[in-house]
């Protein structure tokens, strides 16, 4: 099985979770040492990059010119370097293009895009009637109330479906489960979207 993650996250944790220096435009194979070193048995491949919204706008236009006097106008051009920089939604449409590109090519079985949290991060919203499936990856020590009840509502608008639900910074200890609790902040009163999951019960201690 051979997968591609695709970021669109900025904030670059992806590469630092693989292991990777950084991550470009264009895939690149993660080192199965890395799975190895942990005791995991790599059966397959594995490939990261991260969305250059510019540089994928520069390559379809490329993949569109009759010619490279007509490429290079349209590259030169002030006009088209100021719009595929700050084009408001730019970002997911090159996403869905690059994962079209991605797709065309058949370099690999299985794509996945990865995206910032949806609830402070909309634009990434609009691409889930595009996906097979989504993951929901969730913060039990910080995840709010209203968030998770909003990107449950995302999710329904689109008909999204949600293959699963990771719950990380949490314990998987027995008997110690999560549950919605008012915490008040002065900032704001304790207002109702103060709602966080914490922990009930305080967990055994581990031998």
């Amino acid at each position: 099985l051979k997968v591609c993650v695709l970021t669109i996250d900025p904030a670059k944790r992806l590469a630092d979770s693989l292991g990777l220096e950084e991550l470009g435009n264009e895939a690149r194979q993660v080192d199965p040492a890395l799975f190895a070193d942990r005791g995991l048995e790599m059966d397959g491949e594995l490939w990261a990059m991260m969305l250059d919204a510019k540089a994928t706008f520069d390559e379809l236009v490329a993949r569109q010119a009759p010619d490279e006097e007509s490429r290079d106008r349209v590259l030169d051009n002030r006009i088209y370097q100021q719009l595929s920089n700050a084009l408001a939604g730019s970002q997911e449409y090159m996403a869905m293009e690059k994962l079209f590109e991605l797709h065309s090519e058949g370099r690999f079985d299985l794509l996945v895009l990865d995206t910032p949290p949806i609830p402070y991060v909309a634009d990434a919203v609009s691409l889930l009637p595009s996906v097979d499936g989504v993951v929901v990856v969730a913060s039990m020590s910080s995840t709010k109330g209203p968030e998770a009840a909003r990107l449950r509502d995302q999710l329904a608008t689109f008909d999204a479906p949600v293959l699963g639900v990771v719950a990380n910074r949490g314990s998987a200890v027995g008997g110690y489960s999560y549950a919605p609790t008012v915490t008040p902040r002065a900032d704001n009163g304790g207002a109702p979207d103060d709602t966080v999951f914490q922990p009930t019960a305080r967990p055994p201690e581990l031998s």
